[in-house]
């Protein structure tokens, strides 16, 4: 229960979510725990090289991040082919995944391998990846089997994965249409984009979507690049003073209605 978002811009990637978590896994004993709540991180900045965003079991999705840290760890150079790297990465998090079930009695193993092998075939486990190599920077969406799609300037700019999805793609349009974003937008342009989206769809209580806003971007500027989390709280003031401003035209439509026509359009 999930919406996360990617936003390739001409400076950069943003990433976004929001924080209802959903956590179902079995210990080595068998013992089953589900809950969701409201207080969870689903955007991770990893070797402030990588930003990912998830979709699905929140448990397993955690041991993506650790995967990938110790890739990065181990690795003295990284391909710098991406499509190679991405590949690399969700190749390592499979066999990281499988391997540390190890220990575990082997009935309860291969159930929870099972599971895990189900989700990856079946595409309910989904992710984002924003990242850099040398200058440039890249953004990836896992599908089924997490098989891998890059991200191209030239065709839709952003992703929308999760169980969101269906009110944040209309949503997101409408957005751009409102704001005049025609093509790739800038950095600074998609974190109000991102914000407003996943803020949209957490109001709209669509597919258990909820909690708190996290966004994170990777930026390239003169001297290099910054990944860092932003201030939400500066974007939900924006938000509020954006729905200010299309309450009073809505306003003025309603003080000009007459019979049923528009007699004269109001000036955003």
């Amino acid at each position: 229960m999930t919406i996360s978002l990617g936003i390739l811009c001409k400076n950069g990637v943003v990433l976004a979510s929001d924080g209802m978590a959903s956590l179902n896994f079995q210990d080595s004993e068998g013992r089953s725990y589900n809950f969701m709540g409201l207080d969870n991180l689903k955007v991770h900045i990893v070797d402030n090289k990588f930003i990912c965003a998830f979709a699905g079991d929140d448990a397993i999705m955690k041991h993506f991040v650790t995967s990938l840290e110790r890739y990065l760890s181990e690795k003295w150079l990284l391909p710098k082919d991406p499509n190679i790297l991405v590949g690399e990465v969700c190749s390592s998090f499979i066999k990281y995944y499988h391997k540390i079930h190890d220990s575990y009695p082997e009935e309860l193993k291969a159930k929870i391998l099972k599971e895990f092998d189900t989700q990856i075939e079946n595409g309910s486990l989904a992710l984002l990846l924003g990242f850099y190599i040398g200058n440039n920077f890249y953004l990836y969406q896992t599908e089924r089997n997490l098989q891998f799609s890059i991200v191209r300037e030239g065709c839709t700019w952003y992703k929308i994965i999760g169980s969101g999805w269906f009110v944040g793609n209309p949503c997101i349009s409408l957005i751009n249409k409102l704001l005049n974003v025609k093509s790739m937008p800038s950095v600074d342009e998609a974190l109000i984009i991102a914000h407003w989206t996943i803020q949209h769809t957490i109001d709209s209580s669509s597919g258990g979507v909820g909690g708190d806003v996290t966004i994170a971007f990777l930026k390239k500027d003169d001297n290099g690049f910054t990944i860092d989390y932003c201030d939400v709280a500066d974007y939900r003031e924006h938000l509020i003073h954006l729905y200010n401003h299309i309450h009073s035209f809505t306003k003025d439509i309603n003080e000009i209605v007459k019979d049923g026509r528009i007699e004269e359009i109001p000036k955003l």
